[in-house]
């Protein structure tokens, strides 16, 4: 998958209806459960957040490539901000149900997957 491709006013708006299937929203004392299942991450104002620092930009740029992928095959697209050459922040919730669902905590631990396999040992 490529980087997001630039939109114009002309452009249809993106339709997300598909991105989250059946998922139901999760309540707070539920969300914190599942939070033990992605240590790194934590709750931001109904947020699940996590930046991931890499040692190099080429390893910033395969973390990005992973995420594309991975939210491809699940079907459900996080925001992602690039701070700086080196450090890609992804935040999930499901705008659909304006809350997050167990799509976000599934999404979170593939990608921690992902950048678990891009770290190079020291």
């Amino acid at each position: 998958m490529t980087a997001n491709e630039p939109r114009t006013d002309n452009d249809p708006p993106s339709d997300h209806r598909a991105c989250q299937g059946s998922a139901v929203p999760l309540d707070a004392t539920a969300a914190e459960r599942r939070l033990g299942r992605v240590p790194e991450w934590e709750l931001r104002q109904g947020h699940l957040c996590r930046s991931f620092h890499c040692g190099t930009f080429r390893q910033s740029l395969a973390l990005i490539e992973a995420i594309a992928d991975i939210a491809e095959k699940l079907n459900h697209h996080p925001n992602l901000s690039w701070e700086n050459k080196r450090e890609v922040t992804v935040v999930l919730w499901t705008h659909k149900m304006d809350g997050l669902t167990g799509l976000d905590f599934d999404l979170a631990a593939e990608i921690d997957a992902a950048y678990s396999a891009l770290q190079v040992p020291v």
